[in-house]
């Protein structure tokens, strides 16, 4: 039987060091897997946002590599909850948005992103031994479709993604991979598929 990771028995929003060591231990597994995160961004401890309804990247300092993710209040009492929108954020802090300094707009992630996010936060639930299925009808359609768009990625998802990474230059984050450099490490895959992965 595969080992499975424990998750505390407190409340979230009353365990600031049970989430912090949540997203350290996430970030480890997702460098494992995928390589080392983007350095030059400091990473600050996450807090839940109880004016939004979607989990995201925060950079509470404008033109500053500071980044920090937040829960939604749905997660305050749920772990399970708290995991799944913890590990679907950790792909973004992989390598944050860098801010347009002119505009202080911040592109959003890609589909491959995106698609990884949702895999690596179902790996992870896995690994947790929590059921997956609730999570995967939950989800919004956006996400569904960009999960299924990377599953059918050569190898599976995870696989897949752990792939590109290695074959793409160090450091390069999945929203920065192309149609053409997803031809050239997958040389099978058809142009459309491609193509909808790097929008």
């Amino acid at each position: 039987m595969a080992y499975r990771m424990e998750l505390p028995d407190t409340r979230p929003a009353d365990d600031c060091e049970g989430l912090k060591k949540l997203q350290k231990d996430l970030l480890g597994l997702a460098e494992g897997l995928f390589g080392q995160r983007d350095g030059c961004w400091m990473i600050c401890p996450p807090d839940f946002d109880l004016d939004d309804n979607q989990p995201h990247i925060y950079y509470p300092k404008p033109f500053a590599k500071i980044v920090q993710i937040k829960l939604v209040p749905k997660a305050n009492d749920k772990w399970p909850i708290a995991l799944y929108q913890m590990a679907h954020e950790v792909i973004h802090l992989l390598n944050p948005k860098e801010n347009d300094l002119e505009t202080g707009f911040r592109d959003s992630a890609n589909v491959l992103e995106e698609g990884v996010a949702c895999a690596f936060s179902f790996y992870v639930l896995y690994k947790y031994g929590i059921d997956v299925k609730p999570f995967k009808i939950a989800s919004k359609k956006s996400y569904r479709c960009a999960h299924k768009l990377v599953a059918r990625l050569p190898k599976g998802n995870i696989s897949a993604a752990k792939r590109i990474r290695r074959e793409m230059p160090r450091g390069t984050s999945f929203s920065r991979v192309t149609a053409k450099d997803l031809k050239r490490i997958f040389p099978c895959m058809d142009t459309e598929h491609a193509d909808a992965l790097t929008v």
